[in-house]
C-alpha cells in the first residue's frame, strides 16, 4: 500500500474523499471507527487511476455521523495476502 488519507482533512459540511495508492492490490476494503473503537462503516473500495498513479477511492456519505476524529482502517488484498494502513479523518459539522 503506498500513500491512504481522506480530504479534506477536517471535512467540514462536505463528505471526505478517501484515496489509497496501491499498484498491485486486487480490491481494498475500509472500515472506520470511532474513538471508542466501535465501528461506524465498512466498504469495499472500487478500482480507481490518480494521473498515473492506481488505487482505490471511496466517498464517504458523513450524513448522520457525528462530528470528531474517525481512525480508518484500509486493507488491501493480493494473492490471498492482507496488507493494513491506518489513518485518522476529522469530521466537523
Amino acid at each position: 500500500i503506498g500513500n491512504a488519507f481522506g480530504f479534506p482533512n477536517p471535512s467540514r459540511g462536505s463528505n471526505p474523499i478517501f484515496r489509497v495508492e496501491s499498484e498491485s492490490a486486487e480490491r481494498m476494503n475500509i472500515r472506520i471507527y470511532n474513538l471508542a473503537g466501535e465501528l461506524v462503516t465498512e466498504s469495499d473500495m472500487p478500482a480507481a487511476t490518480f494521473g498515473a498513479t492506481p488505487g482505490f477511492e471511496w466517498q464517504w456519505n458523513t450524513d448522520g455521523v457525528a462530528p470528531g476524529i474517525y481512525q480508518c482502517v484500509v486493507t488491501a488484498h493480493k494473492d490471498g495476502q492482507a496488507f493494513v494502513k491506518r489513518f485518522r479523518q476529522a469530521v466537523k459539522k
